[in-house]
């Protein structure tokens, strides 16, 4: 469960006028998404400027094939190709579309953005998935550099769905990076949920869901006994990948840009 120190609205005092947002958006076979969600967001980005940063410089980082997807590696290296050029990161799910947020870089730590929208998903299969939003950890979530630094980024051991968010929010609550929590509004886009098989009609967690809860239970299972230091042997500092393809993904627009990197991990 995520403890979130604050809840707000539009009004958030941890939030810069001004900066430069990275965005890194996980990515896998996912083009019809790409393909809605970008010109939304920059859109978005354009028409609400009191709630955006003054630059953007988003990031498709796309894992090559061969391997369980770890989104939570693609967003560390997302990270490590933006941080010298930018004042905060947020990690943006493909099928989040903005409707009413507020994308300013933050000031301090880490800050969850989606406070509606994700509520309950449905599945294209049948069934839905709920969310309880006061300590639902996931979507699109901002941080301050010095913030994720601090925790060092994400954990990379998180192969297939699941858990990497709620490990990342264990991270904070261990360093003392303080996590808040805006209350944006997204549509979000149907696609099957990777965490769950539908199976003569029964719905239930997918290996990869199984083996990622064990891992953080495993983890955190005494967090108030978890020696920070133990978190420099996961995340940012531990990172490996190499840079197979980079493109551009849009016309360079004033304070935006965006691009494409494919990744082996």
């Amino acid at each position: 469960m995520v403890s979130y120190q604050a809840s707000v609205g539009l009004g958030d005092d941890n939030a810069v006028a001004g900066g430069h947002l990275g965005v890194v958006v996980p990515f896998r076979d996912r083009n019809a998404h790409l393909a809605e969600f970008l010109p939304v967001l920059q859109r978005y980005l354009r028409e609400h400027r009191s709630k955006a940063p003054a630059r953007t410089s988003l990031l498709v980082v796309e894992q090559e094939p061969g391997r369980e997807f770890n989104i939570a590696k693609l967003k560390n290296i997302g990270y490590v190709l933006l941080r010298d050029r930018i004042d905060a990161v947020c990690f943006h799910d493909v099928d989040y579309c903005p409707v009413r947020v507020d994308y300013r870089c933050p000031k301090r730590g880490g800050v969850h953005l989606v406070g509606r929208g994700a509520e309950t998903v449905v599945d294209p299969r049948g069934f839905a998935v709920s969310h309880d939003m006061a300590a639902f950890m996931g979507g699109v979530v901002a941080f301050a550099k010095e913030g994720f630094e601090r925790v060092n980024g994400y954990s990379n051991d998180y192969w297939g769905w699941g858990y990497e968010d709620t490990d990342l929010a264990a991270r904070c609550e261990i360093t003392g990076v303080p996590l808040t929590r805006r209350n944006g509004r997204f549509r979000l886009l149907p696609h099957p949920n990777k965490g769950y098989d539908l199976a003569a009609g029964q719905v239930a967690p997918t290996a990869s869901h199984l083996r990622n809860k064990a891992l953080f239970e495993q983890r955190f299972a005494a967090r108030e006994a978890t020696d920070p230091a133990s978190l420099a042997a996961d995340g940012l500092s531990t990172l490996d990948f190499a840079v197979l393809t980079r493109a551009t993904l849009a016309e360079a627009a004033p304070g935006f840009q965006a691009e494409k990197v494919t990744v082996s991990i």
